[in-house]
């Protein structure tokens, strides 16, 4: 029979975090949507506002992405595909920063219209790493 600190020491070890399986590791290349930021729009003439979004992705992985990779990303406004920026092949840790653009009304209220950003990998003729990051593929913000 097992005395009570025996018993918390068993528990205390199959809760312990490092009991718990690991998150996989890209052994190859893997892009992630770091951040998206607005800019201020700026004012412009006859009532149209210019509006400019940066959108940095990363290679989180471990490997340098191949000098064939066809990487992009997409944005979408009100889930309307509405502009695809190109990537350069990214070294390991490295990034990479597009700026998309687009006009709005000057009426048109803040908040009220929604963007998502989405990474479009495209390696010909290369077999693919397991895309370990696929929660980081897309991102979303309103202006």
């Amino acid at each position: 029979m097992l005395g009570i600190t025996q018993v918390l020491l068993a528990l205390t070890t199959l809760a312990s975090p490092t009991q718990m399986a690991a998150a996989p590791v890209c052994s190859g290349a893997a892009t992630a949507i770091a951040t998206v930021r607005a800019y201020p729009p700026t004012d412009g003439d006859s009532g149209i506002n210019l509006y400019r979004i940066g959108v940095t992705v990363e290679n989180v992985g471990a490997g340098k992405q191949a000098g064939n990779t066809l990487d992009s990303v997409v944005m979408y406004q009100q889930g309307v595909k509405t502009d695809v920026k190109g990537l350069r092949p990214l070294a390991a840790g490295a990034s990479q920063t597009v700026i998309f653009s687009f006009q709005r009304s000057t009426d048109a209220g803040r908040g009220t219209t929604k963007l998502r950003f989405r990474v479009a990998s495209n390696q010909p003729n290369l077999p693919r790493d397991p895309n370990c990051n696929a929660a980081s593929d897309t991102a979303s913000t309103t202006v």
